[in-house]
């Protein structure tokens, strides 16, 4: 929960940055329509304010009121159509309390330490694919900064994609939001397959290595099998 909570805090600091760095030039108007783009800045506004209101809910659910944040829970999700997840709601909640119990205790270096490693990583992974790029092209620094805050708003392409992973949807938005940094469709493509790569298959084979070892020592090898099959 709390490295849940300092992901979402960096998303809604880092917009506002990018936002004011970028401006319009967030959005990709050489490729896209005026009516995409501004079903794009909406999506991307909504995912903000989402975001924003989940990472707020959730320090004060730490830092402040667990309690009232657990009823808020279970009011919700008493409400017909969600009564489902009910019992769920009332897990989370429960969850929330016991976080907030253990969390109160650490002090300022502890968050200190905590922020700074989440800020390094998402920054990370964030810059991605402006050195990917300016490993090949030449780029300039007001370019290499556009295309970190064109990243965020490619990420709400990800966040909406229905196939696992984005795969397909992001290869195929990736040329509309970086293709004018890249030039040539065939530079484009290589370093989409490049991005995906580093950032996505790479992750799938190491998966398909190590989780099923992961499973058995931890589950045993007939639960094990049990689960890989499931």
């Amino acid at each position: 929960m709390a490295t849940a909570m300092l992901d979402n805090l960096y998303y809604v600091l880092a917009v506002p940055l990018v936002v004011l760095i970028g401006g319009d030039a967030l959005y990709p108007h050489e490729a896209l329509q005026g009516g995409l783009v501004a079903t794009l800045r909406i999506a991307f506004i909504a995912s903000y304010v989402f975001v924003s209101a989940y990472a707020f809910l959730m320090v004060y659910a730490i830092f402040v009121n667990p309690r009232s944040v657990r009823r808020l829970f279970i009011r919700l999700f008493s409400i017909a159509g969600l009564r489902r997840w009910r019992n769920k709601a009332y897990q989370h909640g429960n969850e929330l309390v016991l976080a907030s119990a253990q969390l109160r205790g650490n002090g300022l270096a502890y968050w200190l330490r905590a922020s700074l490693s989440t800020a390094f990583v998402w920054t990370a992974r964030y810059l991605v694919i402006g050195c990917l790029i300016s490993a090949f092209i030449d780029v300039t620094w007001a370019e290499f900064w556009l295309i970190f805050g064109r990243n965020l708003t490619y990420k709400v392409i990800l966040l909406i994609a229905i196939t696992p992973g984005g795969a397909g949807i992001a290869e195929g938005a990736f040329p509309t939001f970086f293709g004018k940094f890249i030039g040539t469709p065939t530079m484009t493509n290589f370093m989409v397959l490049l991005y995906r790569i580093v950032t996505y298959y790479l992750y799938l084979v190491l998966g398909a290595i190590f989780l099923p070892r992961w499973i058995t020592r931890i589950f045993g090898k007939r639960d094990a099998e049990k689960v890989l099959h499931s």
